[in-house]
């Protein structure tokens, strides 16, 4: 079986997608693809995007950041796909090599048939900038704050809880909501996999992604469920590799008032262990909204939060 690299650009304006379409007579013909090509021997995937993306699409990528690792087995061949996803570019895309071009909406990618390589690609796109984490509940207003903060735009939220007891009918109603405003719920409790039917998915502790298995995690996932973990060196990040999870956090990147002892990341440190991860990265810790830009320019998918991204009352 032959075996290749390539280097993929995730190149996005306004809310869509760079595509291609492969020609009729290439591997996986006919399908739409995200741009990009293989390395030239002795060159570096970065190296190897830059040149690619110029002589497919004639665009000048200036800036851009790994964002997954993910090789797939074919029934002829091994692929090892380097996703970068481009922050800054220059030019206006033209096709160099007589394939289709188009700028396709984010929400609207499930109408194209891709490669199966592909796939964890497309699950990342539907991953947003912004991941908002929940306080505990310890309030009477908790649920007009959750409520608040899904009319703020936050499209994906995890309700966390260290207690086992959380009542259905607080997941369910949550659910509920999530459900009114185009959100996605997942759940960072003990008793998790109870409710998973109910939920789009779970969030593991930096202690649970060594009490799981790939069988397990490979049956959520088979729900169309999503799986994350917390990570806080290389060891986690190596097992939520193994796990093939399809996100991370990876903390605390600066000082947050509920741990203002705590050794920090920093953004040298974050970026570092950002670059073993395979799959997306969100930067927590300390971090506020306007903070999103930076933290991609140092290989964050976007960050998350309690207080930055939860709306008290």
């Amino acid at each position: 079986m032959s075996s290749i690299e390539v280097a993929v650009a995730i190149i996005t304006k306004v809310h869509t997608v760079l595509l291609a379409k492969r020609h009729p007579q290439q591997h996986q013909g006919g399908l739409w693809e995200f741009p990009g090509g293989k390395l030239e021997k002795g060159e570096t995937p970065l190296s190897a995007l830059q040149r690619e993306i110029k002589e497919e699409v004639n665009l000048d990528i200036q800036s851009a950041k790994k964002c997954l690792l993910i090789l797939h087995h074919y029934a002829d061949k091994k692929v090892l796909l380097h996703v970068y996803r481009v922050i800054d570019f220059a030019g206006t895309a033209q096709s160099n090599e007589g394939q289709m071009l188009r700028w396709i909406a984010i929400s609207d990618l499930d109408q194209y048939a891709f490669p199966k390589a592909n796939h964890a690609i497309l699950q990342a796109l539907r991953l947003p900038e912004y991941y908002s984490i929940t306080p505990d509940i310890i309030t009477s207003d908790w649920m007009d704050n959750f409520e608040k903060t899904l009319q703020s735009g936050i499209s994906l939220i995890q309700l966390r809880s260290k207690q086992k007891n959380v009542p259905k009918a607080v997941i369910l109603q949550c659910q509920q909501l999530c459900q009114q405003f185009a959100a996605r719920l997942i759940l960072n409790i003990p008793n998790a996999l109870e409710y998973l039917s109910l939920v789009e998915g779970i969030h593991l502790t930096s202690k649970n992604i060594y009490r799981i298995d790939n069988n397990t995690i490979t049956k959520i996932q088979q729900q169309t469920k999503i799986v994350g973990a917390s990570c806080h060196n290389e060891q986690d990040i190596q097992r939520a590799n193994n796990l093939h999870l399809d996100y991370i956090f990876v903390s605390p990147v600066a000082k947050t008032s509920s741990h203002p002892d705590a050794i920090t990341l920093g953004w040298d440190g974050f970026e570092m262990l950002q670059q073993q991860a395979k799959m997306p990265v969100y930067a927590l810790g300390g971090m506020q909204k306007k903070e999103s830009s930076q933290a991609q320019q140092y290989g964050a998918w976007g960050i998350a939060g309690i207080s930055a991204l939860w709306v008290n009352s």
